[in-house]
């Protein structure tokens, strides 16, 4: 989290391609003569075409079951798992590292693998807990909000339409257009949680257990890797530069990863892995983000491991150097 709001704060995010912009529709006279000429296409592909064409051909609604399978790419991973990777593994590879960067002032492996390794065990499992109660409570939430939806879609349909109208009605070239609703409760209530409260559904494939776990674990993960020198090599000057250099190389690995896989699965339909006429240049700016992403990751994770290294470099100068020799002699 605390890497998550710094890159926030240095780095603000942009927009690797420009999103699909549609014109405005005019449902009235659409919906009344079934022309396909009044639907603009400019900006629409030839399958979402297709899909627009035959919803309105035959009157049906657009939130449904077959408008979810549209807009979801195939063998897709959830982006709430990616999500809670990467704040696992991002937190990992900065905090733990940090932690022992400032306890290798002291002078001693020993007390860094063991702090390290408390670390580890103490902030994987607070960083599971916080997952699996910030899971939970999404949950509990969009039941509660989906249970009073339908309510009032059962108790007060004419408030519920209205709702919907509300909704659509900036998007309508005529402000003024009385639109024909749908009536079916379950659409109605789909689509005013989807557009009205703009409440997602929670995933089915992530429960509040398998979030825990997914944040836990890539916690752990991420900060064993820069820990491991410190098994291996004696001097704690060199273990703490083996370290660095380990830290960042998986920094800038995962940094470049995570922003492949964001691109991978939110631009899919944009042509660039499948070919076309700009297939090169857009490698080039999918290669030049990932680059950037990893540079991102190196860059904060630098400044985490600074905090810590100073204050363990004033905790050395104020007299803990003294102690130092001693504990090393015990050890």
């Amino acid at each position: 989290m605390v890497l998550v709001s710094l890159k926030n704060i240095f780095f603000s995010p942009q927009n690797i391609y420009p999103k699909h912009r549609y014109t405005p529709i005019d449902l009235e006279n659409t919906l009344a003569s079934s022309s396909v000429s009044r639907i603009s296409t400019e900006h629409i592909s030839p399958s979402e075409s297709a899909h627009f064409v035959d919803k309105f051909e035959g009157n049906e609604p657009f939130l449904d079951a077959s408008t979810k399978s549209t807009s979801t790419p195939r063998n897709s991973i959830d982006p709430r798992i990616v999500s809670d990777a990467t704040l696992g593994l991002s937190d990992g590879l900065t905090v733990p590292f940090a932690v022992t960067a400032g306890l290798s002032a002291l002078g001693s492996s020993r007390i860094v693998v063991f702090g390290g390794l408390a670390e580890l065990l103490a902030g994987g499992l607070s960083m599971g807990i916080g997952g699996w109660l910030s899971a939970s409570t999404e949950a509990e939430s969009y039941a509660s909000k989906l249970r009073s939806t339908q309510l009032l879609v059962k108790n007060s349909p004419n408030t519920a339409i209205s709702l919907a109208r509300s909704t659509l009605q900036p998007y309508l070239s005529n402000p003024s257009s009385n639109m024909d609703m749908t009536s079916n409760p379950k659409l109605l209530t789909n689509f005013l949680m989807r557009f009205y409260h703009d409440i997602p559904e929670p995933s089915s494939t992530r429960g509040a257990g398998l979030s825990a776990l997914i944040i836990a674990s890539g916690y752990f993960i991420g900060g064993f890797i820069p820990l491991l020198p410190y098994f291996f090599v004696n001097e704690i000057g060199r273990a703490f530069w083996w370290s660095v250099g380990v830290m960042v190389f998986a920094q800038f690995v995962f940094g470049w990863g995570k922003t492949w896989i964001t691109i991978r699965e939110s631009e899919d339909e944009s042509g660039l892995w499948d070919g076309g006429a700009g297939r090169g240049n857009g490698r080039a700016v999918i290669a030049w983000k990932c680059f950037k992403g990893g540079i991102q990751m190196v860059v904060l994770g630098g400044i985490a491991a600074g905090a810590a290294m100073s204050v363990g470099m004033v905790f050395d100068s104020s007299g803990a150097g003294g102690e130092r020799s001693k504990r090393a002699q015990v050890w």
